[in-house]
């Protein structure tokens, strides 16, 4: 995926990303959920499609919360927040 991100195939890193999460509730892994819908917040970002964007980071924010995640998770909901916010 971060080839396809290098490279700017950027719509080609949403199906994969979306592939990921239906892989992620397929495996029962949920607790992972937040970091996917971050990646595809920040790629409907990049790509312009807010309602997208701010749908995603929704999901990631609601996900960080429920299910906590690593030393960073705070800055990402913060991110995740801003994309919201931004995107209204």
């Amino acid at each position: 995926m971060l080839g396809l991100i290098q490279t700017k195939r950027l719509t080609t890193a949403v199906a994969m990303a979306k592939e990921m999460i239906d892989l992620v509730v397929e495996e029962e892994l949920v607790a992972h959920l937040a970091e996917h819908y971050e990646v595809l917040a920040r790629l409907h970002q990049a790509l312009g499609e807010r309602k997208a964007a701010a749908g995603y980071a929704g999901l990631a924010i609601a996900d960080l919360e429920k299910y906590g995640g690593d030393d960073d998770a705070k800055e990402t909901i913060r991110d995740m927040r801003e994309i919201v916010r931004r995107n209204r």
